[in-house]
Order: structure tokens, then C-alpha cells, then sequence
């Protein structure tokens, strides 16, 4: 009767709703990142356009003064940029030189980014520790309290970019923060996208990457595992010992390979292994290379038509049958992975 049918009307919106807000309270978090990790991570071939100079525990014995050796960078710079005709599109620093040590040094790394005019180093966006109360993916990230910058005179003669890397709430990082903006400052880049700006300049070619935002974050399609883009170590490019043709026109990221020292993080390609932040950084550049974001919808949207599909189904349930209802169920799960990362 119409009772009837008004009182499986109401049963299925409240269940709808239950399910709503689960997914809205992100109670279902933990399903939606296998969904995305099984579906969405698959590893490709490095870009070879790409290359990582790595700080290993080696350099850290030979190189052994914190903060950082700026003699050793600077030797670094240098010597890539040794072949005017065979130098880097862009150079990449991915570490924090915000303080001063020996003014020689510090002088000398200033002077020879100067001179190179491809370099782009590291900063580092400063949070209220409040911006995370809510999950990483919440616009309130894209907003700092301040930037730690490169010590003034090198900041002068470099570009920059922020290395933050926000993981989501089991820990794991799958999405890239695009730009951070301080409360009374302006907009700061990541490195990577600083990275692609120079090397796209110096090969011609239009800034054709437009990643799929949401609040603030691009699904980030990993390339390569732990380990696959390290190329040099630092001791290698001081010495000269490396091919300059292996660098020719293309984009070099320079960054700790040990775990002492080093940023590591645990990512949707491999949570068995840590990558270090100058590998994400290159897992990030080979995506914008290759033009690889996935639209994802935001949240708002999801929970919306989760709450009219389930209201759906569930009436369906009550009327048609469990086995009807199954095969609805899933072609609505299919429908609702194809949303989440397409």
C-alpha cells in the first residue's frame, strides 16, 4: 500500500544517510585509499628527462658539516654547468639553506647560481599545527603562517619552490600540494613545478600542464619505485665523473638518499619502502611531463550522489530482490571508482 511504500521510502533515506556521513566523517577512508591504491598506482618507465644526483652516506663522510656544505654545492653547480652547450635545463635543490655559515661558502653558492641562472632551491611552508586538525586535504593547507626561505643572498639569485609533502590520514602520501600561499605574502610554487616553468623556457615549449585540483591537491600517478631515479651522487658530479650529455637540456634534482639525514615518506606505489622527498619531487616532474592528473570530485559532490544511490539501491533491495539489487549495487561501486579518480 502507499503506507508501505512511504515507510521503505524513509527506511532507505535513513540508511542513506547513515552511509553519507560515514563517507562524509571520512569512516570510510580506509577503503577509499585501497580502492585508489589497486586501481590508480601502476609504475612506468622513468622519464628520462629526469635525473637525480643523490646525497648518500658516502657524501655525508666526505661532506661532513651541518648545515649543508655550500663548497660542495656550489662545486656541484659549477661543474654541470661547466659545458655551456650541455648544461642542465634547470637544477634543483632540494634542501633548506635558510641559515648562514661561512660567508666565503655562502657567498661562493650565491655567486655561482648567479652566474648559472637555472637553479631553483628549496622552501619550506610553516604551519599553525591547528591547519591539520582536519585532514591534509582541507583548503586551510594552501594558507601558511610563513615560508622559510634560502638565507637572503641566495634567495636573491634562485628561484624557488616549497618541498612540503602532505600525507593523508593513514600516513601515506597520494596527493601533491600545488601552492602554498603565506598569510601576508604571496603565492609560493612547489619545486617541481618551478622546476618545469625553467625547463619547459629553455626548450620552447609551452606550460601545457593543468593539474585537476582539489582543495589545493592533485592525485599524484607515481612512475617509478624507491631507488629507480638515482643516477649520481654528489661525489660524482664534485669529481667530474659524469657524462655532461647525461644532463644536456635536462631537469637535475639534487636531495638526500640516507635515512638520517633525509625526508622519507611512505606512498601509494610502495609502503613497504620509504622514498625520499628528492624522489617524490621526481615522481612529481615526471607526472607534469607526462601530462598525468586524474579529475577527482570533490567531496561535497561524492557524498551527494553516494546519499541518492543508496537511497536507490537500497529501495530496490526492498522491492526487486537481493540478487537484483547486488547487480545494482555493483554497477553503482563501479560507477563510484570511475568518480573518485576520473
Amino acid at each position: 500500500g502507499r503506507w508501505g511504500v512511504f515507510g521503505s521510502v524513509c527506511v532507505c533515506m535513513m540508511l542513506s544517510l547513515l552511509y553519507a556521513a560515514c563517507t562524509s566523517l571520512r569512516l570510510t577512508s580506509s577503503m577509499d585509499y585501497a580502492v585508489e591504491d589497486r586501481f590508480y598506482q601502476e609504475s612506468g618507465i622513468p622519464n628520462a628527462q629526469i635525473v637525480v644526483v643523490g646525497i648518500t652516506a658516502e657524501d655525508v663522510k666526505r661532506f661532513s658539516t651541518w648545515p649543508w656544505d655550500r663548497e660542495a654545492l656550489a662545486e656541484a653547480v659549477r661543474q654541470m654547468n661547466g659545458d655551456p652547450q650541455r648544461r642542465p635545463a634547470a637544477i634543483g635543490i632540494d634542501m633548506v639553506l635558510s641559515s648562514e655559515t661561512n660567508g666565503e661558502w655562502d657567498a661562493e653558492l650565491a655567486e655561482v647560481c648567479r652566474e648559472a641562472g637555472n637553479v631553483v632551491t628549496a622552501c619550506r611552508a610553516l604551519y599553525d599545527t591547528r591547519a591539520f586538525a582536519n585532514g591534509a586535504d582541507r583548503a586551510g593547507v594552501q594558507t601558511a603562517e610563513s615560508i622559510l626561505r634560502p638565507y637572503d643572498r641566495l634567495a636573491a639569485v634562485t628561484f624557488q619552490g616549497h618541498t612540503n609533502v602532505i600525507c593523508d590520514r593513514d600516513g601515506v602520501v597520494r596527493r601533491h600540494l600545488w601552492r602554498v600561499k603565506e598569510k601576508r605574502g604571496s603565492e609560493v610554487c612547489s619545486l617541481s613545478e618551478q622546476l618545469y616553468r625553467l625547463y619547459c623556457g629553455y626548450h620552447g615549449l609551452e606550460e601545457s600542464f593543468v593539474p585537476a585540483l582539489n582543495n589545493g591537491f592533485w592525485y599524484l600517478e607515481y612512475t617509478a619505485h624507491p631507488g629507480v631515479y638515482l643516477t649520481y651522487t654528489l661525489s660524482d658530479i664534485c669529481d667530474g665523473d659524469f657524462d655532461p650529455a647525461d644532463l644536456a637540456g635536462r631537469i637535475v634534482l639534487i636531495g638526500f638518499y640516507l635515512a638520517e639525514d633525509g625526508e622519507s615518506h611512505a606512498t601509494s606505489i610502495d609502503k613497504a619502502q620509504r622514498m625520499y622527498n628528492v624522489e617524490y619531487q621526481a615522481n612529481v616532474l615526471d607526472a607534469m611531463l607526462s601530462h598525468r592528473t586524474r579529475i577527482v570530485v570533490g567531496d561535497i559532490v561524492q557524498t551527494v550522489v553516494i546519499f541518492f544511490l543508496v537511497t536507490i539501491l537500497s529501495y530496490f533491495l526492498f522491492h526487486i530482490g537481493i540478487l537484483s539489487g547486488l547487480c545494482l549495487y555493483m554497477a553503482a561501486s563501479v560507477i563510484s571508482i570511475v568518480m573518485a579518480g576520473y
